[in-house]
């Protein structure tokens, strides 16, 4: 009991909290009581610390201010909670910004769509930017748009969860391929969620593209050696070319023509893709027409 009476603000707050503190009174002498619980940092005996909620009024006495009471609630555990919430929080969206993966979660019953941090860097979005089911449809590509679409409607009628890979449009307007994935979480409270992972997998689209065109350049070379090795006339050596360029490149059409040097005249050989013919208008080109010789 000594140890208490003989107790003063600045022998149990630390110098920081002190500030905080005395604009606490001052509000409880202007107003008679404090408007909104206040939270501080004790010292304790040991020299440890201790952190409590304070709600405090003014005590009259013959209709004067005679002392301030209030309680104190011991809150140290909340407060190691929130921290350590805090630092998992931080390092999740350390974790998520390094992998370029983030989380969403859509309250089916308010229809209120949450995103993580990452996402708004995927989207390049500003962190005031609000997220609806419309507009996070909204960014992907008129291709994929359709898609999407339908797999949030079957997750939420059906409860069939979905795994895809589609390009958004960001708020910058630049095309970026995502992995998304979606799927029933059950109920909390009543309420049902629909949530799931966002990652930009653009490095590694990337990455298959370039592989993929190296693997046709490698079989486009292969051919094209076996017809120069092999037998066979000129113009079928040509034909297996175009075959090849077409079947190898994704191209649409593939032509061979020779220069006949004393007409100036670009004869085609070989054709191959949506034309086939060497007989047509194509047949015999002068230089510089139609772009083709240049």
């Amino acid at each position: 009991l000594e140890d208490i009476t003989t107790l003063t603000i600045g022998s149990l707050l630390t110098e920081d909290q002190i500030p905080r503190a005395l604009e606490t009174i001052g509000e409880i002498l202007t107003t008679g009581r404090q408007q909104n619980p206040t939270e501080h940092r004790l010292r304790r005996k040991d020299g440890g610390h201790v952190f409590v909620e304070t709600q405090a009024s003014l005590i009259y006495r013959d209709g004067k201010p005679f002392a301030i009471q209030g309680i104190a609630r011991d809150i140290t555990e909340r407060k190691r909670a929130e921290d350590a919430l805090r630092e998992s929080e931080a390092l999740l969206n350390d974790s998520g910004e390094m992998a370029k993966v983030g989380g969403w979660k859509l309250d089916l019953v308010t229809n209120k769509l949450t995103w993580s941090r990452e996402l708004y860097r995927i989207h390049e979005v500003d962190d005031d930017f609000v997220p609806t089911v419309e507009g996070a449809i909204g960014f992907y590509a008129p291709e994929s748009r359709a898609v999407i679409q339908q797999a949030v409607e079957r997750a939420i009628e059906c409860g069939e969860p979905f795994n895809l890979e589609l390009e958004i449009v960001t708020a910058k307007n630049k095309r970026r391929w995502v992995h998304t994935m979606g799927r029933i979480q059950g109920r909390q409270g009543g309420t049902t969620f629909l949530s799931g992972t966002f990652q930009d997998i653009a490095t590694r689209k990337r990455a298959e593209e370039a592989l993929t065109e190296r693997v046709h350049l490698a079989a486009l070379d292969a051919d094209i050696g076996n017809v120069l090795s092999g037998e066979g006339t000129l113009r079928e050596g040509f034909q297996l070319c175009t075959e090849a360029l077409v079947r190898h490149l994704d191209v649409a059409l593939a032509r061979i023509w020779t220069l006949n040097e004393s007409t100036q005249v670009l004869e085609l050989e070989a054709s191959a893709g949506i034309y086939t013919r060497i007989d047509g208008a194509h047949a015999r080109v002068p230089v510089d027409k139609f772009n083709i010789g240049k």
